[in-house]
């Protein structure tokens, strides 16, 4: 059982939370690298509160980058 305190701090997943930074550390299928064309243009898509860039250039599998906080 949790102490009120402790399920507060487990329920908020917003910017800076225990949680959010917990999960984030933590891989999450957000997009496949199919999905990404050869040196195409990047797709921005959210995931876990923040806007992330998923891009492929011709020597990689897919990247991610961290771009802005919802």
């Amino acid at each position: 059982m949790t102490s009120p305190r402790e399920s507060d701090e487990l329920n908020q997943v917003g910017p800076g939370t225990v949680m959010r930074n917990f999960m984030w550390e933590y891989w999450m299928p957000a997009a496949i690298s199919s999905e990404l064309a050869r040196d195409g243009d990047p797709i921005r898509f959210g995931c876990a509160t923040s806007y992330v860039l998923g891009f492929r250039t011709s020597q990689t599998k897919g990247k991610t980058l961290k771009d802005a906080v919802i």
